[in-house]
């Protein structure tokens, strides 16, 4: 399957893939409601800066880690932004309360289960690339990664294992150790 590129308006083609427009126009409604600004925002969920939510915004790409604390912030689950969603709620993130740290996928455990999957259901990697819409040098990386991946990509990953996106996040404690902090 060829995977349509386009920036700002994702082209949401495979099982999962997160919708990051339909994030941003939740988060700005939130956001306008509540009154407050960016900066404020921000700082409520202690994490990044508004430059790099105009960097999502503009490519219509953002990390699994960046984005993660945005759909908390919102009250919705992550499935709720994907493509194809019937059928697969998934799970709220719990709060992990004013100036904590912020959930992070666990992207050990997220490789491990694909690979798991792929091997039970007789895939090559190109053949799991190309149903999960991207290159086996994506799948291969998914594995070797320290810093994470796309949230369309940890999505589209999390549905092929029917599990939850929720079910992958760990606590990040902020000590900069890897996977450091507690399993939700």
């Amino acid at each position: 399957m060829t995977r349509t590129r386009t920036y700002g308006a994702p082209v949401l083609r495979v099982p999962g893939d997160f919708d990051l427009p339909a994030l941003f126009d939740a988060v700005e409604e939130q956001r306008t409601d509540r009154g407050m600004s960016w900066t404020a925002l921000t700082r409520e969920i202690a994490w990044t800066s508004h430059g790099t939510f105009e960097r999502m915004q503009a490519t219509g790409a953002g990390s699994c880690h960046i984005v993660t604390p945005l759909i908390q912030w919102v009250g919705r689950t992550p499935e709720s932004f994907t493509h194809d969603a019937d059928g697969f709620e998934g799970e709220l993130l719990p709060d992990p309360g004013r100036g904590r740290w912020r959930w992070y996928w666990h992207m050990p455990e997220l490789a491990a289960a694909v690979e798991t999957r792929r091997v039970e259901r007789e895939l090559s990697v190109a053949e799991l690339a190309d149903l999960l819409g991207t290159s086996p040098a994506e799948i291969e990386h998914l594995a070797a990664t320290r810093y994470g991946t796309t949230i369309s990509f940890a999505m589209r990953c999390a549905r092929f294992v029917e599990r939850s996106a929720t079910s992958f996040q760990w606590e990040h404690d902020g000590r900069g150790l890897r996977w450091s902090g507690r399993r939700i």
